[in-house]
């Protein structure tokens, strides 16, 4: 017997084989990248660290000379900046579905998850004809790329109704979006 014939005849199946075989490490190795960005993107307090990086709005404290933190700082600036004005103008547009999209799904704060504050928020809403916002005194800390809590001083009036608080939110990146995870209110005088 020849074996090159045997070999022959089931050369079909030997590259079958090959094919499956090479197909499995690439899923293999997708994974593990996957995994591996997955365990980057956490924030740093879940690595161990828990240096934060503070930060005050409008000028920050930020000393470094190198450009590429500058500019990290820049951007944090800017989207913070812009997250804020998003949330304000869905307060005062009284936009629920504005309003909450700016907050995590596993949104838990002022005794709140995030069906609860939906709820709320909309009961408000069809409260008050009109709703007035501004904020004041804005700082945060950067934990990270991925986390940052923000506080300010917020004067809130609705119709004949106002109050003056601090609020404390904690962001955190989903996807590429800023999403409120918890959010405290205290009154301020």
């Amino acid at each position: 017997m020849d074996i090159r014939i045997l070999y022959d005849g089931k050369k079909d199946l030997v590259i079958a084989f090959m094919v499956i075989g090479i197909l499995f490490i690439a899923v293999i190795v997708t994974i593990a990248s996957v995994i591996s960005s997955e365990d980057k993107d956490r924030p740093d307090e879940a690595h161990g660290s828990n240096t934060p990086t503070y930060y005050s709005s409008p000028a920050s404290p930020y000393t470094s000379t190198e450009p590429e933190a500058e500019d990290k700082t820049e951007d944090i600036e800017a989207d913070i900046t812009l997250f804020l004005k998003t949330w304000m103008s869905a307060w005062e547009s009284q936009s629920l579905p504005r309003f909450m999209g700016l907050y995590s799904m596993s949104f838990y704060g002022r005794n709140m998850s995030f069906s609860e504050l939906e709820t709320y928020q909309g009961g408000i809403f069809g409260e008050f004809s009109t709703i007035e916002l501004s904020i004041s005194n804005i700082t945060y800390t950067a934990y990270s790329d991925e986390r940052i809590t923000v506080t300010f001083v917020q004067v809130l009036t609705m119709d004949d109704y106002s109050d003056k608080g601090k609020v404390t939110m904690v962001l955190e990146r989903e996807y590429e979006d800023w999403k409120i995870v918890s959010e405290t209110w205290q009154p301020y005088h």
